[in-house]
């Protein structure tokens, strides 16, 4: 397993070299070395969030996509659609056109 390079050999080496004096940055890591890190021997796997699949579908149906505003994106309709969607699921044991079609139906009373 290969290992990470080493900063302080690196910074020994500068200051070695005369491109960096010692500082307290580097008296700090001579006391405490930072621990290597081995490198991953494969990438991470992609983080599926249960809501991912809603939101697509969600988007998917939409006439025009949501827009998602720049400064706000956590504040995605899709994903507010598809959480809400998801809580209904678990808390009502329903299917997934079945919470649909409630939470849509709930839209339009509270539009009303």
């Amino acid at each position: 397993m290969r290992r990470t390079p080493n900063i302080l050999h690196r910074l020994r080496l500068r200051v070695k070299h005369g491109v960096q004096r010692p500082d307290a940055v580097f008296e700090a890591l001579r006391r405490n070395p930072p621990p290597s890190v081995p490198l991953l021997k494969r990438p991470l796997e992609e983080i599926v969030l249960p809501t991912d699949d809603l939101a697509a579908r969600y988007r998917e149906r939409a006439a025009q996509t949501p827009a998602v505003p720049l400064a706000a994106p956590g504040e995605d309709p899709a994903i507010e659609f598809a959480a809400r969607q998801l809580a209904r699921m678990r808390r009502d044991g329903l299917s997934e056109d079945a919470a649909r079609e409630a939470i849509e139906a709930d839209d339009v009373e509270g539009d009303a």
